[in-house]
């Protein structure tokens, strides 16, 4: 990891991810592995609970944009507990999925 990142995790905000591949390969061209993706992104959401709000997914990395609350929960879920193993881009819009989560409370909804 670049150490010059810096890195915010507050709780009650959205988080941003991207997951790049080894040397800039190309391997989410493959609609395959695009599927692979979807569905390591719908495990975080069954199994964990997290509130996807919205993703990218390009042939060399995938944009996730998530908040880390269960629906209807204010009690933050763990980051540590939803980072388990687990040209044409492939997208979900974000901002009706945001609204469905309860993200629209005082202070939730900044990124940094």
């Amino acid at each position: 990891m670049p150490s010059r990142l810096r890195r915010y995790d507050e709780p009650g905000h959205t988080h941003f991810w991207t997951i790049s591949c080894y040397r800039q390969l190309q391997f989410f061209h493959d609609d395959g592995m695009k599927r692979v993706v979807i569905e390591a992104l719908r495990t975080l959401q069954t199994h964990i609970g997290v509130c996807l709000i919205g993703y990218v997914i390009m042939p060399e990395h995938v944009h996730v944009l998530l908040y880390p609350h269960r629906r209807g929960d204010d009690a933050p879920i763990p980051i540590g507990d939803v980072r388990t193993p687990s040209s044409s881009p492939s997208a979900s819009t974000g901002k009706n999925a945001y609204a469905t989560c309860g993200g629209d409370k005082a202070g939730s909804g900044r990124t940094r």
